[in-house]
């Protein structure tokens, strides 16, 4: 598969979808523009699962996730292998990033990443060793193997990079739930800037599972009218983990003073409000500055004035007193 993309861009091919749409799919190799990655999934991990890496979770446990990574093209190309965790972005989809998360994979490892070089028609295999805490764990850790193809920079300094990722997923049961009864809002702001224009919801997740299929209405209001709402849906929901939903609109926000989020997954349905003690319209990037110039120069002209005035009465005075 060939991809042109702009510098630094990304192709994130998530094996997640075959979990949370239970499909059981067989082929495994996913395909760059020169290299192919195909995980090799062992047998500690879930066969009922081959497009993931689906562990069951024991407490002080060994794991691995191995890869082959494949060169099919005519050039030497270079790689770059990583352990990542999963959050849930600003649109409610699952992503992946080189930062640790509360219920993530990447801490469990202490070499997340590899770099390397494969060279025309030949096969690297990589492997990442996985250790699990001795303290005992209830509900789903979430993450990735992230494997980019380093593309060499073209005369007008761009790069395609290339990511294919496979889902690593550890539990201890269920991986998904239908309760959204541990879903909670944490503040609600409007945002003002030059490249980002609505409302900024916080949230709190204390469910231990996975969150899918989730449909989220947010609603503003400035005492009883309206004045924003957008559903979202599907959304991912990350287990064990703050997460933020953004409301975009057109202009400048209007002020609110209450918000409500309803969350519904199933039979399952929760709403949420927050109560804004400071309503107001929207804030800009920084302080408006204002302009004091012209009144340093009026204050600076009456002063003139009252001292040229005053040194001629002194004189008058003096003139005629003589």
């Amino acid at each position: 598969m060939t991809v042109a993309m702009k510098k630094w861009g990304i192709l994130s091919l998530s094996c997640l979808l075959g979990l949370l749409l239970g499909a059981n799919v067989s082929a495994t190799t996913l395909k760059g523009q020169d290299l192919t990655v195909t995980p090799v999934i062992s047998e500690s991990a879930s066969q009922a699962k081959p497009n993931i890496y689906s562990f069951h979770y024991e407490a002080d446990h060994d794991y691995t996730v191995e890869a082959d990574i494949t060169n099919t093209g005519t050039e030497k190309r270079r790689y770059q292998a990583e352990i990542e965790d999963a959050y849930t972005n600003q649109n409610g989809q699952l992503v992946y990033r080189d930062t640790d998360k509360r219920q993530g994979i990447r801490k469990l490892t202490d070499k997340p990443k590899q770099t390397g070089t494969i060279a025309p028609n030949e096969t690297k295999h990589i492997t990442f060793h996985l250790k699990t805490d001795q303290e005992p764990f209830d509900g789903v850790k979430i993450g990735g193997l992230r494997v980019t193809e380093l593309a060499q920079a073209s005369k007008n300094d761009i790069k395609n990079n290339i990511s294919l990722i496979t889902s690593i997923v550890m539990a201890t049961s269920e991986t998904e739930t239908t309760a959204v009864s541990g879903l909670d809002v944490t503040n609600v702001a409007d945002v003002f800037t030059t490249t980002k224009r609505g409302y900024e919801f916080k949230f709190d997740n204390d469910t231990a599972q996975l969150l899918t299929g989730v449909q989220a209405t947010m609603t503003l209001y400035n005492h009883n009218k309206k004045v924003a709402e957008k559903t979202l849906q599907p959304i991912t929901i990350a287990p064990k983990s703050p997460f933020k939903l953004f409301l975009p609109v057109d202009g400048r926000p209007d002020a609110f003073t209450k918000a409500t989020v309803t969350f519904k997954k199933d039979d399952q349905e929760k709403t949420v409000a927050f109560n804004n003690t400071k309503p107001s319209p929207g804030t800009t990037d920084k302080p408006e500055k204002h302009n004091w110039t012209p009144y340093y120069w009026g204050g600076g002209l009456l002063v003139t004035g009252l001292a040229g005035g005053g040194y001629y009465l002194v004189k008058r005075r003096n003139r005629d007193g003589a």
